[in-house]
């Protein structure tokens, strides 16, 4: 043993592949001599002590490992860890280089099936990371990476206890040895394991605050500082470390074990959340992009292109395209509205350094409401609408527009644009294009026609005659019709989800003109009303095309109550979104434009389709109700409403306009409208009234 170390290098090159091979052999007695003796030799090396710069103990652990990955054997197995465990127990301070091996076999064990190797193993791993943490800070992220391991294995208990080494590690990290403390690896205080535990565990809780000792080559290296030290002062090989815990718990919060996804979701964002400060712009781009956004990879949200009529974003997102992975539907249910909720807040609470991931968090929440699943769109607005809510009132002209943007292309992507396919439209035998119209107004006056009751069988001859020239269409055609408009359609409930997900945007979009009017340009502003104006667009183009909805009732496509499909609820709801947008920019209040005067037109041109669409509806039902009623019923009471906040020259302005309409409200309106409009004549004109009469 007295050897010098260069010819003990040349001999184990030699000897370290006969005894890997002997450790492998089939023959159970030859491999457990042949672990047994590569034990003993590994003692007497370890009474040395390793050179700097010269790593003879990883050297001749290496054989562990090779064996530890290729036999078969469970004894063998099981007799590794022991070895293992004596060497580590007993000449703990001159392991060095050598924890590499130690890691790597430990987390071999990890991910064996036999649950008494995995025990034994997580007792040494466990008396480490309590005894002896100092000792292994040059090989942390080793040790990182095993206790991942030890967090994914079947035993939950062991698996938690794993999460929680992890949370300690983070501490660690975020806490570095402080320099100029006692050193760990001094021989005359660590030889032969004889070292105390306060100076071996710095991870205990107690002496959690106090001064640590230094390793030759800590984890933190130059670029380690303390939570109160300069912010984003993580060196590379520091950050890797962080990385690599970071990806660790990421994986565990699309774990089937509730328990042990909760505690890594919380883990995971606590830690960011605690220890942010430490990382600058760039590292923040790393943990998004590769720590978690790939969390919702696998219930399938990506980056989603825009629709073919739609122009690409000018800032396109930075996230790569991830590997799907499979989770549960009950994790979509109890697990990704917290794990989105806590990317908002996340992204909130350090947005003065990484307001530069603003896309990409966009993307996020476009990427939930665009699937086409009810559940997950519903995630995404609540999300949405929390980022507006937390976020909001520290963007400038740029993330306006960006979000603005974003909401205009989520406008589009949740729009039925299949309904208007030019090869349905072709398979249904009409025109390529709708003709552009809406139902409101026809030279003045309101076409009255119903459009929720079933086609009769004159229309649809009458239909196919105008179109065709033929009689309808034979058995055979029919079915034929119905294949291509299923192709086409995909599913009717996607159509419905995609209505039922449009109505939820208007809704939520409204909420950024309520919060946040006051700072928003007039190009926010109209890009706004453009959206939903685009939206009304389509909806009307579709609602007033009666010769497609009734070729789609008789191909099979219908409404989900079996009645001629149409989106009248939700083009007429849009109006009177639409309104309260017009309506707040002219009762002022925005000093960043004449928001007024920009109103002024609109709101009387849109205001006139709404009070003669309401009343010729109620004329053509002859007294009978209907939800389109109702819902138009709303948004004129909400207009009239709106009158009363008018100012004298406002009112003057628009009395004109409006004043017939109010008769005509009073006569045919419902009791609500009613009384909305003798709130008007009561508040605002009743003095003019008096007035003239005296």
């Amino acid at each position: 043993m007295n050897r010098i170390r260069l010819l003990w290098t040349r001999i184990w090159n030699i000897l370290s592949a006969y005894f890997a091979k002997a450790g492998c052999h089939p023959n159970l007695q030859v491999s457990l001599y042949s672990i047994d003796s590569l034990r003993q030799l590994a003692m007497k090396f370890l009474e040395k002590d390793e050179l700097a710069h010269y790593h003879f103990q990883k050297q001749f652990l290496k054989p562990f490992e090779i064996i530890m990955e290729n036999t078969n054997a469970q004894e063998s197995k099981a007799l590794i860890i022991q070895c293992i465990s004596r060497m580590v127990l007993g000449r703990v301070s001159n392991v060095r280089s050598g924890w590499k091996s130690v890691f790597v076999v430990l987390r071999i064990a990890a991910s064996d099936a036999d649950k008494s190797l995995v025990v034994a193993a997580f007792a040494l791993m466990e008396r480490i990371m309590l005894n002896y943490f100092a000792l292994i800070s040059n090989t942390l992220g080793e040790c990182v990476v095993t206790l991942g391991s030890f967090s994914q294995n079947s035993l939950t208990q062991y698996s938690l206890k794993a999460l929680d080494y992890l949370a300690k590690v983070a501490t660690y990290l975020a806490h570095p040895v402080a320099k100029g403390g006692a050193s760990l690896a001094d021989e005359k205080d660590a030889k032969d394991g004889n070292v105390s535990t306060r100076e071996l565990n710095p991870l205990d809780e107690k002496g959690a605050g106090t001064t640590r000792g230094t390793t030759r080559n800590t984890a933190s290296g130059s670029g380690g500082a303390s939570r109160s030290g300069m912010e984003g002062a993580v060196d590379k090989s520091h950050f890797q470390t962080w990385m690599l815990l970071l990806t660790c718990l990421s994986r565990l919060v699309t774990d089937n074990r509730i328990p042990l996804q909760t505690r890594a979701l919380n883990l995971l964002f606590d830690t960011l959340s605690k220890h942010g400060n430490l990382f600058s712009l760039e590292n923040w781009e790393a943990i998004f992009i590769r720590i978690l956004f790939p969390v919702f990879d696998g219930v399938g949200v990506t980056n989603a292109p825009p629709p073919p009529s739609e122009p690409a974003p000018k800032r396109q997102p930075r996230r790569p395209p991830m590997p799907r992975k499979g989770v549960s539907p009950e994790w979509l249910k109890t697990t990704c509205l917290k794990a989105m909720t806590k990317v908002v807040r996340l992204f909130a609470q350090y947005q003065d350094k990484i307001q530069k991931l603003l896309p990409d968090v966009l993307a996020l929440t476009n990427s939930c409401i665009s699937q086409g699943n009810i559940h997950l769109a519903k995630i995404g607005i609540e999300c949405w609408k929390l980022l507006m809510s937390l976020s909001g009132s520290k963007f400038d002209d740029e993330n306006w527009g960006l979000v603005l943007e974003s909401l205009h292309s989520l406008f589009e992507q949740t729009l039925p644009h299949e309904l208007q396919a030019p090869r349905l439209r072709k398979s249904l035998g009409l025109p390529a294009k709708s003709p552009r119209g809406s139902p409101e107004l026809d030279g003045g006056r309101v076409k009255s026609t119903p459009l929720t009751e079933p086609p009769t069988s004159t229309t649809l001859t009458n239909t196919n005659s105008s179109t065709n020239g033929a009689a309808p269409p034979p058995e055979k055609k029919r079915a034929t019709e119905k294949q291509l408009i299923q192709t086409d359609l995909l599913i009717s409930s996607r159509v419905f989800i995609k209505c039922e997900i449009h109505r939820e945007m208007f809704k939520a979009s409204l909420s950024i003109i309520d919060a946040y009017y006051p700072k928003l340009k007039q190009d926010h502003v109209e890009s706004l009303l453009h959206s939903f104006r685009s939206s009304i667009d389509f909806l009307s183009t579709f609602n007033s095309d009666r010769d497609l909805r009734n070729k789609l009732y008789s191909a099979g496509f219908r409404g989900p109550n079996g009645e001629v499909f149409n989106m009248v609820d939700q083009e007429v709801e849009a109006y009177g979104l639409y309104l309260k947008i017009l309506q707040k920019m002219y009762q002022g209040g925005n000093p960043n434009f004449d928001d007024s005067k920009s109103a002024d037109l609109k709101l009387r041109e849109m205001g006139l389709k709404i009070f003669n669409r309401y009343i010729a509806g109620v004329k053509s039902l002859e007294g009978k109700s209907s939800s389109e009623l109702k819902t138009l019923g709303i948004t004129v009471c909400s207009l009239i409403e709106g009158f009363t906040e008018y100012t004298e020259e406002q009112l003057k302005a628009n009395l004109r306009t409006f004043l017939p309409r109010m008769f005509d409200l009073m006569e045919y309106g419902s009791v609500d409208v009613r009384r909305a409009v003798a709130n008007f004549m009561r508040k605002r004109t009743m003095h003019k009234v008096l007035e003239w009469a005296d």
